[in-house]
């Protein structure tokens, strides 16, 4: 398995495991480290799988000493995008996927590794084994057309559920994306360590 890592005391590691890459977000504290969320993967069968189906992974350096990780891949006929940037711990996700045809869904869905203490709208919180330590998953863009869902072990960040296209809703919306009119679909989230060193 081929394994590259993102960040110092929170991490993103992606790991290749059969046709993509899967990521999880991981917590070092002391001599300990904990993985606290783990993408849920699809299969090749899947057009909409749930999480982006990713299948190249490069590095750049920023200027401002922070590290991005960039990833793209594709699933059916859609083509899916990924930045992960790295700051003092701080992960921020930005994810697209280019559709001519009106998705399923699109979201990226993680298994919690640790219980989760807190949800509201907008933001889930994870305490952490040394008991002061928190991470916290929240949308970038609050109000906007992504949400944040948490259910059943999963924490899932949706930009879109159901037949229309568009976020929580179910029923058909004859204005979607077609071939001669594709669209760029896009959610965007934090993941952020508060507390003890």
């Amino acid at each position: 398995m081929d394994s590259r890592i993102l960040g110092e005391r929170l991490q993103v590691r992606f790991d290749w495991v059969g046709d993509r890459y899967a990521h999880c977000v991981l917590v070092h504290c002391g001599d300990r480290s904990v993985v606290v969320l783990k993408s849920a993967e699809g299969t090749s069968q899947q057009n909409w799988p749930p999480s982006p189906p990713l299948q190249q992974l490069s590095f750049l350096d920023l200027p401002d000493n922070r590290r991005a990780a960039l990833l793209v891949g594709m699933a059916g006929q859609s083509h899916w995008s990924l930045s992960v940037t790295s700051g003092p711990d701080e992960l921020v996700f930005e994810t697209a996927c280019r559709v001519n045809q009106r998705p399923e869904r699109l979201c990226s869905e993680y298994c919690e590794m640790v219980a989760r203490q807190r949800q509201d709208a907008n933001s889930a919180g994870f305490r952490l084994f040394d008991g002061q330590s928190e991470l916290t998953v929240s949308l970038l863009h609050p109000g906007g057309s992504s949400q944040l869902i948490t259910s059943g072990g999963r924490t899932t960040i949706a930009c879109c559920t159901g037949a229309s296209g568009r976020p929580g809703t179910g029923g058909t919306d004859t204005d979607g994306p077609t071939p001669d009119r594709p669209a760029t679909m896009r959610w965007d989230f934090r993941i952020r360590l508060t507390g003890a060193d």
